[in-house]
């Protein structure tokens, strides 16, 4: 059924997911995401995934206090996983959660500017960190 009603839903769940920023989007995202995603293959990891998702979060989340990478979670605040992406970035002890204004989920288009300066801090953050070579 997924190259049959497939389509549609991408269409409208992708839309929804841009959210005040649909008019970023690339004019090919859409026709994409329908060839990828109504895979057979795809269609069956998608569901997998679906169906383990609450379990393998259940069994990874006393493990995020562990974590001792600098980590920078960037969410939208029209994004409905919003709350979760903040609420995570809170339990990892060197995260943090940037929330952009009148953003949907898909921050890397409607903000590419904040995901690259948060990349390049990260980035500069680890060659501080670096042990230096003895040459």
């Amino acid at each position: 059924m997924a190259p049959l009603i497939g389509s549609a839903r991408i269409d409208a769940g992708v839309r929804a997911s841009f959210g005040p920023n649909v008019t970023q989007m690339p004019s090919d995202f859409i026709a994409r995401r329908v060839g990828l995603w109504t895979r057979p293959t795809v269609v069956v990891t998608l569901s997998q995934e679906r169906t383990t998702f609450n379990q393998a979060l259940a069994e990874m989340q006393p493990r995020y206090a562990d974590i001792r990478k600098p980590v920078v979670i960037i969410c939208g605040e029209e994004d409905h996983n919003a709350p979760d992406a903040l609420r995570l970035a809170r339990k990892i002890p060197r995260a943090r959660g940037i929330a952009l204004r009148d953003t949907g989920h898909y921050v890397q288009y409607a903000h590419p500017e904040v995901v690259v300066t948060a990349v390049d801090l990260l980035a500069s953050e680890a060659q501080k960190r670096a042990p230096t070579s003895d040459r």
